[in-house]
């Protein structure tokens, strides 16, 4: 669930990817942390990419079919989902 525009969520990717090479931190545990969803450097990586391809135009996304909270759109990554509305594109 993307609850921020594009353009800051690849800001921050880029800022933690950085940190973490520079900290050589290998795992992050989010809030929602349940043993199994530790982010990696490669997955910020690739949601950085996938992002990127969104905002250019590279790929489209599709209908959300659960609409989870509201959010129409959705992209899905190498084992994720990021879900969004219009208003996020900028």
């Amino acid at each position: 669930m993307l609850s921020v525009n594009f353009s800051t969520f690849i800001a921050s990717c880029e800022k933690i990817i950085d940190i973490m090479k520079t900290d050589n931190i290998k795992y992050l545990y989010p809030g929602y942390y349940n043993n199994n969803s530790v982010e990696t450097l490669f997955k910020i990586e690739d949601m950085l990419t996938l992002s990127r391809n969104v905002m250019s135009g590279k790929i489209k996304a599709s209908s959300n079919p659960d609409n989870t909270f509201g959010l129409k759109l959705l992209v899905e990554g190498n084992g994720y989902n990021i879900t969004f509305n219009d208003s996020a594109l900028k």
